[in-house]
């Protein structure tokens, strides 16, 4: 299952938390054992996968046009949040939810 969204990969180490990479128009994929964020611009080259085994929690937030998730992961790979301009953050939440993520309201 394939979303367009934007995703922030955000640092784990910084004391303000800024995002390391950011694109408004990124593609989310929830294949069978991973979370694939990548960009479509030059064939995919900035790729993130994460096993759903590596996301202790996601907390979901509503905003004025779509939502975000916030992907907490285990260990100090840093957290990952996914924005949409759409209610597909919920969608997202729910097939997280059926693959064992612990998915919050925030």
């Amino acid at each position: 299952m394939s979303f367009v969204c934007g995703v922030v990969q955000h640092r784990s180490r910084s004391p303000l938390d800024k995002g390391r990479w950011s694109w408004p128009l990124g593609r989310l994929e929830l294949r069978d054992e991973d979370v694939r964020a990548y960009t479509p611009i030059f064939l995919g080259r900035f790729a993130l996968l994460i096993p759903y085994s590596r996301i202790a929690r996601a907390v979901a937030t509503p905003s004025r046009w779509g939502g975000r998730l916030r992907l907490l992961r285990v260990g100090a790979s840093g957290d990952v949040t996914i924005a949409t301009l759409n209610d597909s953050y919920r969608r997202i939440g729910e097939v997280l939810q059926e693959k064992g993520v612990d998915v919050v309201d925030g």
